[in-house]
């Protein structure tokens, strides 16, 4: 986990212990893509990609309508990696 990562879950914890709720999450996957986490009272959660004009666009669970944790943790994974397009000289950073 990186540093800036440890500390935002750290915080996250602090505020819900103070009965504070997070309600959304904005993760950056390896590819260099923003998305939005919204969390329901269900324990599920809508996730939107963000674009760099702001615009959002919803990406569906693929049973439901809003995913369980694991099924979002795996897509995010997924997709989120590099493409072969984005690496330079087979570094597995984005270029």
């Amino acid at each position: 986990m990186n540093p800036t990562t440890n500390a935002t879950t750290a915080l996250a914890a602090a505020l819900g212990r103070r009965g504070i709720a997070i309600a959304t999450i904005h993760a950056t996957t390896p590819d260099g893509r923003t998305w939005a986490i919204e969390a329901n009272r269900r324990g599920l959660f809508r996730l939107y990609e963000l674009a760099p004009d702001g615009r959002r666009e919803e990406h569906d669970a693929v049973e439901a309508d809003a995913w369980r944790p694991r099924d979002l943790t795996e897509y995010l994974d997924g997709v989120g990696r590099p493409r072969p397009s984005q690496l330079k000289n087979n570094d597995p950073k984005p270029a």
